[in-house]
């Protein structure tokens, strides 16, 4: 039996943060795809290419994975702390959201706000038809939240995006750096601990 899993590490650099970085190609920290069988185990990396510049539908990135590395004896599943994960998660979800009020930032204070949502056990998981997540169902019901809660809570990237701001007070920046780095690290926790889960319904 396959067992495939990933796995997320901060990059550690120091020319700027991972939650900035990540706007950039192969910036914001390293995933790996792990797939282990009782004997040896595979590490396999992404990279992202333009390859359709004019795309009609600006899917202009091709993704495709390579080994980096093997190992000679099988690696176990790790052992997901899901509920920690989700804690976590909307901890950062609830301290942005209550920033983005204080500022005035409403619409990204309801962007926060439909991540919490995700975490509620009475709302239906529901993804856009472009998300393609294969076997959803194989994964507990935490984990589907997890994962819809980090799609919605995603607001990193570029120009326009929640990273994009800049406030006239050094104390709100603090407090806005502070906050984006846990909430960045939060949903790739959140995503990483899901996956461990799988087939664990």
């Amino acid at each position: 039996m396959i067992h495939v899993w990933l796995t997320y590490l901060p990059s550690g650099g120091t020319d700027a943060p991972d939650h900035y970085m990540s706007a950039f190609v192969g910036g914001g920290g390293d995933w790996q795809l792990v797939a282990a069988t009782k004997n040896n185990a595979e590490f396999w990396m992404s990279r992202w290419e333009v390859t359709e510049q004019n795309a009609p539908d600006r899917r202009i990135w091709s993704v495709t994975y390579g080994c980096v590395g093997k190992s000679g004896h099988g690696v176990n599943v790790p052992i997901p702390a899901s509920n920690a994960a989700a804690e976590r998660l909307l901890g950062a979800l609830d301290a942005a959201r209550t920033f983005a009020i204080q500022m005035n930032l409403q619409s990204w204070a309801d962007q926060f706000q439909q991540a919490i949502d995700c975490c509620d056990a009475t709302n239906a998981i529901s993804f856009p038809d472009y998300v393609n997540l294969v076997c959803l169902d194989s994964y507990p019901e935490l984990s589907q939240r997890l994962f819809a809660a980090a799609y919605k809570g995603w607001v990193f990237g570029g120009m326009g995006s929640w990273n994009d701001q800049y406030f006239e007070s050094e104390p709100d920046n603090t407090q806005f750096n502070s906050l984006s780095a846990e909430l960045y690290a939060a949903i790739n926790n959140g995503i990483q601990q899901a996956t461990w889960s799988f087939g664990t319904k």
